[in-house]
């Protein structure tokens, strides 16, 4: 089964982030550029679903697919995932 995360962070100069979880019994995980389908970046707070891979550095996120996308321009949006991980949306101006 795949699991679900949210993109704490990416840094497109190295084309790289981190994802947390939406299970927290497991640790954040490394997710690199070459791990992505059909996109370059990710962007904070977006939804993916992953496959854990592992190489010499240690386990990172493989096969990754955005689920619930955020616009450059609503990143400040605050998404949030009820227990089935179904999103609700809330402004930040709120």
């Amino acid at each position: 089964m795949r699991e679900r995360a949210k993109v704490i962070s990416w840094n497109s100069k190295g084309r790289y982030g981190f994802l947390e979880s939406l299970d927290p019994a497991i640790p954040d995980l490394f997710v690199h550029r070459s791990g992505l389908v059909g996109r370059e970046r990710l962007l904070p707070n977006e939804i993916v679903e992953y496959d854990v891979s592992s190489n010499a550095k240690g386990k990172m996120a493989a096969n990754v697919v955005v689920v619930v996308a955020v616009t450059p321009d609503a990143q400040s949006a605050l998404v949030n995932l009820d227990s089935k991980g179904v999103s609700h949306e809330q402004s930040s101006n709120e």
